[in-house]
């Protein structure tokens, strides 16, 4: 009887990867001044869709901060998914500057720039790029990076810093806090200080925050209620000793 081997979701198993597999494919990239190289740049600062990458990021910048505007792919009025437009700011610091920098002279060698745009030919070929290069750094692994490797690795970023899940929805640009259940790990080892995005704003809210909290909330009074009214019944009811009055 043969055995039916269960395949993992290449776009999530990013744990079998180099812990730094985002950096040293962005560090291939530049140092061989690759066509995708600032696709790369915007994919590991906003963890975007491929897709919308293909559709153009459009980037700006206003003193040490680049802001990227995105126009969401998985948009759909009528069946509540994906965010329409979100911007995300990310401020450069010393830790991100090499792999901000090559976005900001973009604008620093054409000072009138507004609304640059990066963009790629295809998502499909964009990913495959990312393999390649991935497979050219770890030739003897078994498992690559692809561009979902990327945006997976953004929001284990995200939920391992002190960002909201409102917030995290935004910068994913998901319309709902339960799509964060499928995206990302959280690591109590990680660093949670050290998130470079420093606002986030959308043409929507996502669902879910607020009244989720308020659910669970309600749910842990309940539990408490209950778990109190269990106690007193279990317990008899004692009655104060018949004192006797002396005649």
């Amino acid at each position: 009887m043969e055995k039916t081997v269960k395949k993992s979701n290449s776009k999530r198993n990013i744990s079998k990867l180099n812990e730094n597999f985002r950096e040293s494919i962005c560090d291939y990239a530049i140092e061989h001044n690759l066509k995708c190289a600032h696709a790369l740049l915007v994919l590991k600062a906003t963890g975007c869709r491929p897709d919308e990458l293909q559709k153009g990021v459009r980037v700006n910048i206003k003193g040490d901060v680049l802001t990227f505007k995105i126009i969401g792919s998985k948009y759909n009025v009528r069946m509540k998914r994906g965010i329409a437009i979100r911007e995300i700011k990310v401020k450069i610091n010393e830790d991100n500057a090499k792999y901000l920098n090559p976005l900001k002279e973009i604008f620093d060698k054409n000072p009138g720039a507004y609304d640059y745009k990066v963009s790629i030919e295809s998502k499909v070929a964009f990913t495959g790029y990312i393999t390649k290069i991935s497979k050219r750094l770890w030739p003897r692994k078994k498992n690559h990076a692809s561009a979902y490797s990327f945006r997976h690795a953004k929001a284990t970023e995200l939920k391992n810093s002190d960002k909201s899940d409102i917030e995290i929805a935004q910068i994913m640009g998901h319309a709902s806090t339960r799509a964060q259940q499928s995206y990302g790990r959280r690591n109590r080892r990680s660093n949670v200080g050290s998130l470079d995005i420093c606002d986030v704003e959308t043409s929507s809210k996502p669902r879910g925050g607020d009244r989720l909290l308020r659910f669970k909330i309600a749910n842990k009074n309940k539990a408490s209620q209950k778990l109190s009214e269990g106690i007193s019944a279990s317990q008899p009811a004692t009655t104060a000793p018949v004192r006797k009055l002396k005649r």
